[in-house]
């Protein structure tokens, strides 16, 4: 890893060089230009005005021109001397800098590049959901992005995508997937279109949340959520949210849950608790003893 980023450093490095030379270059070849062309045409401006114009109106004139003239030389060869990126957490600041360098380079040799292009560009990595890019005069661009979410890891076949809070697999490799091991894991066939129903509840209680481990999507209308401990809740088909504050007020009990095996809350009104065999003997026991 450490290697990598060496590595990554050292091409990072290089290519602003690259680009500082290239904008200094041009640069100092815009500027002498501008002296002999801007020099040129307002004297050329000045002595037609001479036989044109009045006094009066001949200082207005030239100056006029002079500012017209020099905004047609601007060209946008500098168009990201200074770049900022903003909002990004998954993404490494190099792999949007670089791509956004190597397009300031062709606008260097002068090729057309617009913001537009640019944008395009940045879009296609995996993690960008949206993207806007201001230009700030003269040489600064300002990047904002906003990242998809990782909510989840949907497995399919046996492999594992990572997914959205809407069930939109996030394009990223193997390796970077080890990163997301800690999250829910989405099981199910047709699991992935009903993500977002299942992040909408999940969002109510993050401490509850943060323990469910796999989330089943059960005959195409439901969820079996199992959490950490392996308790099995068994969600109903409609009113899911009022099954899920329930819960959240069951998990407020004291001592409910320990050696709990299943909370089956599939009909409305009603709440079905199954406990592990031994615990559950202990219990039986107990309330043959208070009707004796």
């Amino acid at each position: 890893m450490l290697y990598k980023n060496n590595q990554i450093h050292k091409k990072r490095i290089l290519i602003r060089f690259k680009n500082f030379i290239f904008v200094l270059k041009h640069k100092l070849q815009n500027f002498l230009k501008k002296i002999i062309y801007i020099g040129g045409f307002v004297s050329l401006v000045y002595l037609i005005s001479l036989f044109c114009f009045s006094a009066q109106y001949r200082s207005l004139f030239t100056e006029k021109l002079f500012y017209i003239y020099s905004k047609t030389l601007s060209k946008n060869y500098n168009l990201c001397s200074s770049i900022h990126i903003n909002g990004i957490d998954n993404v490494e600041y190099y792999t949007i800098e670089s791509k956004i360098l190597n397009y300031c380079e062709k606008s260097l040799k002068n090729e057309k590049i617009t913001l537009d292009m640019i944008q395009k560009e940045i879009k296609k990595i995996p993690w960008i959901k949206t993207i806007r890019i201001q230009r700030k005069l003269p040489y600064t661009l300002n990047i904002d992005i906003e990242e998809h979410i990782p909510f989840a890891l949907w497995q399919n076949k046996e492999q594992l995508h990572l997914i959205n809070e809407n069930g939109e697999i996030i394009e990223i490799n193997k390796q970077e997937i080890k990163a997301f091991y800690n999250l829910i894991i989405i099981l199910g066939p047709n699991s992935r279109q009903h993500t977002k129903s299942l992040f909408n509840i999940l969002l109510v209680n993050p401490k509850i949340s943060s323990q469910v481990k796999t989330a089943s999507w059960i005959s195409n209308r439901r969820w079996d959520l199992k959490f950490e401990n392996n308790l099995i809740v068994k969600l109903p088909e409609k009113n899911v949210m009022k099954a899920w504050l329930k819960l959240i007020k069951l998990f407020k009990i004291n001592g409910l849950t320990i050696d709990l095996k299943k909370i089956d809350l599939r009909i409305e009104d009603r709440i079905f608790l199954e406990y592990k065999e031994k615990t559950l003997k202990n219990i039986n026991k107990q309330v043959n003893n208070l009707k004796g």
